[in-house]
Formats: structure tokens, sequence, C-alpha cells
């Protein structure tokens, strides 16, 4: 498997959802609040991968990796809540001509 490199992201900043757990990430986040890499790596996966994963959000806008805390950029909650939208969607737990969220 190849893996998202910043140059894919800048190419096509959506490539970084190819990535395995990246929605996980991001919507952990956004249901939790700012966290620590621990927590997150707890509750999401133990992959030796995760802080590529953590830096190709970052470098996607999404998240912010500060010293001690993950939150998510403004753009980064525009998307989970995109996401959680969508999951909704795919549900039924949402009507998909429902207004905003």
């Amino acid at each position: 498997m190849a893996y998202r490199t910043s140059k894919d992201i800048v190419r096509d900043p959506a490539t970084v959802f190819e990535e395995r757990n990246m929605v996980t990430i991001i919507l952990y986040i956004r249901r939790n609040g700012p966290c620590r890499r621990t927590q997150l790596y707890e509750q999401t996966s133990r992959n030796p991968r995760m802080p590529d994963k953590i830096a190709l959000l970052e470098e996607a806008g999404l998240i912010d990796a500060g010293k001690h805390l993950l939150t998510l950029t403004p753009a980064g909650e525009q998307v989970a809540d995109l996401l959680i939208e969508i999951s909704g969607i795919i549900s039924g737990d949402r009507p998909p001509d429902a207004p905003g969220l």
C-alpha cells in the first residue's frame, strides 16, 4: 500500500482520508474535544504510524497538533460536522434534506 505524503495532500487535500483511521481521528477529537495523543491512541488505534497520520492531518489544516493537546482547526470542525451529517444520512438518522447540523 502506498502511504500518503504531503505532496499528495498538496495535489488533492481529500486524499488524506484514504489513509486508515483518519476519519476516526477527526471524529474522536470532535466528539471528545481536545485530547492528548495517548488518549487518542488508546481510544482509536495503536498503529505505529499514528504520529504520521496526525502530521498529515495537521498538514491538511484539519488539526492542530500542539505540544500537549490535539485540537481541530475551524476547517477540521467543519469537516467533522459534515462527516457526522453523512453518517446520519447513511444510517437513516437524519433526512437527507434536513437543514444544517
